[in-house]
């Protein structure tokens, strides 16, 4: 029979428990633009992931595929409807709408492909108006925020662009005395799942946590202080929060990015000065891509200075979990249909190789179907299931053996470990042949095409147990039976020509 066992094994970059990493995550890859990247956003759009960068510059929005492959641009210089004038910053709708927004042109495009879908905006301080835009962002619900660095507000839209309300103060901590906002040049905004708000107050070095009615929650860093030292800032000019709730900050003037918890304590922090892989020059933008499923996650930093985006993976071995069947005997003849199915975090997983492993004392004792080799594997198909069957052809004496015949263990990605290889067939003298899966011709020279059948190089004793490979007629299967019946294939045909 075979043990049921449901295993949990680690796949190694696959997927974490929510909150868990612990540590900055690791860099993974970058790209190059033409001009300054000033912010990054990403989108899911037919079964994938997209990135849009837009480039101040070039006054272009490019669009790359989520590991940085160039798809398309679109956008030139100039005031005309798909046009820009100094793109800042970009944010995505839920239902596919993308959102430019633009410090000389003071406006904000919204597209849908690269067609304006609508615009709206001028120069002024009245509602709807703006004074060079510095951020935006979209939240969940769909609602437009634009953080303006001259008009030192945050203010808020419906998806067409209609009015609604705006931010403009909030309340230090300590003291709790009410002070206005003081944007900068490149300010961010960012939303959790509860729909609270988190601004750049970039002059003052702080990032602020407001509620949906812009009471002060909570205030990272110190009020007017910049600093280099963990949980402080140094001209923080963008805010993301991932699906745990975490914060990331870019703090441009330390040339870093720092994550908080959700209650605004320091977690850690990645990036120095430079321009090597990892490092920073004025990082303006962040963008999070969480895998679905919850746990990883994929950070798109635009790294202005340097003229790249950089992609940075937060990612956590996470349990993956493969079911068997119940416990399924084995036919007499040696016969097995078995299947596993793999699931992790992130849903069924394909390209998974998975082995069964036999016991030394079955392995001797299964039919092998044409074609599989010892130990017997297979890859999972897209919807994470892998089928075996054992073809049955010899003598299988369940006698012979106490534990379970085959058995599914965890090995990082492999389920299974190498089972022991015995021999397939011996030669007439009683050796090894070389290759499984092959016997010798009588005369040791050619290989005979034995693979539905299963030869032991053990004396086995089966008294009574039938079909048995008896072919001395002596009520047993042994050695003497193998070399009999390697003779008898060889010579009448049933294997393949001896030269």
């Amino acid at each position: 029979m075979i043990r049921h066992l449901l295993c949990a094994f680690v796949l190694a970059g696959m997927a974490a428990a929510p909150g868990a990493a612990q540590t900055p995550p690791t860099y993974g890859n970058e790209w190059f633009l033409a001009g300054v990247p000033t912010d990054v956003t990403v989108q899911y759009e037919a079964g994938d992931w997209y990135v849009y960068v837009v480039d101040q510059a070039t006054d272009e929005v490019v669009k790359y595929n989520r590991n940085g492959a160039f798809i398309l641009q679109w956008g030139t210089s100039g005031p005309a409807p798909g046009q820009f004038q100094a793109p800042t910053s970009i944010a995505a709708h839920p239902n596919k709408t993308l959102y430019v927004a633009e410090q000389i042109g003071d406006r904000v495009q919204a597209f849908v492909n690269t067609n304006v879908f609508t615009l709206w905006g001028s120069n002024g301080v009245g509602p709807g108006q703006f004074d060079a835009p510095a951020g935006i962002h979209v939240d969940d619900q769909g609602f437009v925020y634009v953080a303006e660095d001259l008009n030192d507000r945050v203010s808020k839209f419906d998806e067409l662009g209609n009015y609604i309300t705006f931010y403009s103060s909030a309340a230090p901590l300590v003291g709790g005395v009410p002070y206005a906002l003081s944007l900068g040049p490149r300010s961010g905004v960012a939303s959790d799942g509860e729909n609270n708000l988190y601004v750049t107050d970039t002059n003052h070095h702080v990032v602020v946590k407001l509620d949906p009615a812009g009471q002060t929650l909570l205030v990272l860093g110190t009020f007017q202080t910049p600093s280099s030292l963990d949980g402080e800032f140094d001209t923080p000019v963008d805010v993301a929060v991932d699906a745990d709730g975490l914060i990331y900050v870019a703090d441009s003037g330390n040339d870093r990015i720092q994550c908080f918890n959700p209650d605004g304590t320091f977690r850690y922090a990645w990036g120095t000065t430079g321009g090597a892989s990892g490092e920073f020059l004025a990082p303006q933008g962040i963008a999070i891509l969480d895998w679905p499923g919850g746990g990883g996650r994929a950070i798109y930093v635009a790294d202005a200075g340097n003229a790249r985006i950089q992609v940075f993976e937060s990612r956590e071995p996470a349990a993956a979990f493969c079911t068997v069947p119940p416990l399924i005997p084995m036919t007499q003849d040696g016969s097995l249909e078995y299947a596993v199915e793999v699931q992790t975090t992130l849903g069924p997983i394909a390209g998974v190789e998975v082995e069964i492993s036999f016991s030394p004392e079955a392995d001797a004792l299964i039919a092998w179907h044409p074609g599989q080799t010892r130990p017997v594997s297979g890859f999972t198909d897209p919807g994470g299931g892998v089928s075996f069957y054992l073809m049955g052809s010899g003598c299988v004496e369940p006698s012979r053996f106490s534990g379970p015949i085959a058995e599914i263990l965890a090995d990082g990605i492999r389920i299974g470990t190498a089972g022991v290889i015995s021999p397939d067939v011996v030669n007439p003298v009683g050796t090894l042949a070389t290759d499984l899966g092959q016997s010798i011709c009588a005369d040791g020279r050619t290989a005979v095409d034995l693979s539905d059948m299963v030869f032991f190089a053990d004396p086995i004793s089966s008294p009574g147990y039938e079909p048995c490979l008896d072919f001395n007629g002596d009520n047993q299967s042994d050695l003497t039976d193998v070399l009999l019946f390697t003779i008898f294939a060889a010579s009448s045909g049933l294997a393949g020509p001896c030269n």
